[in-house]
């Protein structure tokens, strides 16, 4: 997608070069001089590759053409699902689909192939998750074989028709063969391989107009507009969305006309100039030239009205280019040719993206566990603490660029066994990030884990651009999950509620918010909300005084517990969590392992006031907190 970004953009910003040249300089350059311009033009809409200059020298210059062009590395991640095969009601659903999947939100099952889509309350699954790049690649395609298509079919119908209608004009002194054809708006050159010369029967009987026209269509063989009308419509195929472009054809094939009559004028000899013209003024087509003349090979003699008169001005003039028109056009084909042509060092280098470069520009990470884990982190890593420790464990990275072939891997299993990193640049757009796979492999006294790209492509195309700490994948999931926390914290504190997230409480450990919220009547009731991972494990929480006194406390098993504290007395209280692990003794068992981790509690605690009794009654009252100080974590 870089490449053809930069291919239309370069392109694009040559033909406009060209353009104010031939305006700048009108009137004192050569027909022939304004027709060669055209050349460079045609190589840039053939050739799509930069020439890769040497640092020194692309850092002196300020800006090329292919800097213009826009980034496009978020259009690599997969967003767009294509081919649906079956819907499901979310209420039949064997997961969490309602805090998973909002509506119009996509899970992909694979980096490449299959996602799941919430449409309302139906689950929709697809065959294929593709990107943006690939779309338009695939657009890009298609309209290039139509243009190509419609190319080729309307030159073997035009050429089929002259092969039918034609006769061989005998006694003409020419290069290639010369044909009266029936019908014919105007005489022409057609043909690629076997070029020939195609003339009116009208024509043919007049001597001096016969004389004329083999003298301009034999200065186009000598040209080989042939030749070049073909690599027009190549180019015009190519670059079929551009308006640029056809208006470049266009302009192109019309200064050739003014270089054929001077190179006309150059055969017949000065003395002709003047009933060379009468001969075109004489000739004027039947018709306008119209926008589908530009898909032809073959080149006409003649068009409307205003083209001719055009080419009698110019023959009048005879316009010859100055040597200082012709010191600026070379100077301008030169410093074109460096600006369009051109690239920087950097960015060809590493064709997948400066990974250093993403990580300065990144916004929020968003980890993604293997996809045959059960867990999911849909909240993005955006707290500014922990994005920073996310992007210290990222940057890390030990620069590594091999393919998976020279480490002696197979990727094969990868999308589905590793977790993912996404680099994201745009907090407001999923799809602005780079996906890297965490893949762990066994070296020769440790693990390694490799930092894989691009995950969205096939295998083949894998690369390794970098070495982690083989916990940078633990450590980005603990990131993740704090994250998804915080995230549940700060909504209930938006809504009157106050809360309390925790992360990896061991067993016996308790943690504690210091911000407290005052009852400022008699009684309150205050209800509760408790979710954590591990539901093997058993915990304490409730509520208690600075001085550690605990006013309320209700034991906690099963990952969720739901209620409310009546008649909570006024005072400023604090919010604790205690982890009393997993009351089950797996000591007896010779694989235990209490260093685990296993019954390490994760997860958030909600208080909410809702109502509150005093001698006038109860109502539901407004709720007070004091400032943030610290969330600390404290033994037993």
């Amino acid at each position: 997608m870089k490449l053809l970004t930069e291919w239309a953009v370069t392109s694009g910003v040559l033909i406009l070069i060209v353009l104010a040249a031939r305006c700048l300089l009108k009137g004192r350059l050569s027909a022939r001089l304004k027709y060669a311009l055209w050349g460079v033009v045609l190589l840039r809409l053939l050739v799509p590759f930069q020439v890769e200059l040497p640092a020194p020298v692309s850092d002196a210059l300020p800006v090329l053409a292919s800097n213009l062009a826009p980034e496009v590395g978020q259009w690599e991640e997969p967003s767009i699902p294509v081919f649906p095969e079956r819907s499901k009601p979310v209420a039949e659903f064997n997961l969490d689909i309602e805090t998973t999947l909002e509506p119009g939100d996509i899970l992909s099952y694979s980096d490449v192939v299959g996602c799941l889509r919430r449409e309302g309350e139906t689950i929709t699954w697809y065959r294929y998750i593709l990107s943006p790049e690939q779309i338009v690649l695939a657009l890009w395609l298609v309209g290039t074989g139509l243009a190509g298509a419609v190319m080729l079919a309307a030159n073997l119908r035009f050429y089929g028709r002259l092969r039918k209608r034609r006769e061989r004009l005998e006694g003409v002194d020419a290069p290639i063969p010369v044909y009266t054809a029936v019908g014919l708006p105007s005489p022409c050159l057609a043909g690629v391989l076997r070029p020939a010369v195609y003339v009116t029967p009208g024509a043919a009987e007049d001597e001096t107009a016969l004389r004329h026209i083999l003298a301009h269509e034999l200065t186009h063989y000598a040209h080989k507009d042939h030749l070049w009308s073909l690599l027009r419509c190549l180019a015009l195929a190519l670059h079929w969305y551009n308006p640029l472009v056809w208006l470049a054809v266009g302009l192109s094939k019309q200064d050739g006309e003014l270089a054929c009559d001077e190179g006309a004028v150059a055969r017949l000899g000065e003395g002709e100039r003047v009933p060379y013209g009468r001969t075109l003024v004489d000739m004027v087509a039947a018709r306008s030239p119209r926008p589908r003349d530009l898909l032809s090979c073959s080149t006409a003699m003649t068009g409307g009205k205003k083209s001719i008169q055009q080419r009698v001005s110019a023959l009048v003039k005879k316009p010859e280019t100055v040597k200082t028109a012709l010191f600026a056009v070379i100077a301008v084909v030169a410093l074109s040719a460096v600006f369009v042509f051109a690239e920087r060092e950097e960015a060809v280098r590493n064709l997948y993206g400066p990974y250093r470069y993403q990580v300065s520009h990144t916004q929020a990470v968003q980890f993604s566990p293997s996809l045959l884990s059960s867990q999911l982190y849909p909240d993005a890593i955006t707290d500014p603490d922990l994005l920073e420790k996310a992007l210290e464990i990222l940057d890390s990275a030990a620069d590594l660029l091999n393919t998976p072939e020279e480490l002696g891997l197979d990727l094969s299993e990868a999308p589905f066994t590793s977790p993912r990193v996404t680099l994201l640049e745009n907090l407001d757009d999923s799809t602005s990030g780079h996906t890297y796979l965490l893949y762990t492999v066994r070296a020769v006294n440790r693990d390694l884990c490799l930092l894989v790209t691009p995950a969205e492509m096939g295998a083949e195309s894998y690369r390794v651009a970098g070495i982690l700490d083989v916990s940078a994948p633990v450590g980005l999931e603990l990131l993740a999950r704090q994250q998804r926390y915080r995230e549940r914290e700060d909504l209930t504190l938006a809504t009157g509620n106050v809360g309390l997230s925790f992360l990896d409480l061991t067993p016996g450990k308790e943690q504690v918010k210091e911000q407290t919220f005052i009852v400022q009547e008699a009684l309150a009731d205050i209800s509760y909300s408790l979710t954590y991972e591990s539901p093997v494990l058993t915990l304490d929480f409730g509520l208690r005084t600075a001085d550690g006194t605990e006013v309320v406390c209700r034991t906690a098993y099963g990952g969720v517990a739901n209620g409310t504290f009546e008649g909570v007395p006024a005072g400023a209280y604090q919010i604790f969590v205690r982890n009393m692990g997993d009351l089950n003794d797996y000591t007896q068992f010779p694989t235990y392992q209490p260093e685990s981790g296993r019954d390490n509690a994760t997860g958030a605690v909600n208080f909410r006031i809702i109502e509150v009794k005093n001698q006038n009654g109860s109502f539901k009252p407004g709720l007070q907190t004091e400032p943030e100080r610290v969330h600390p974590v404290t033994g037993n």
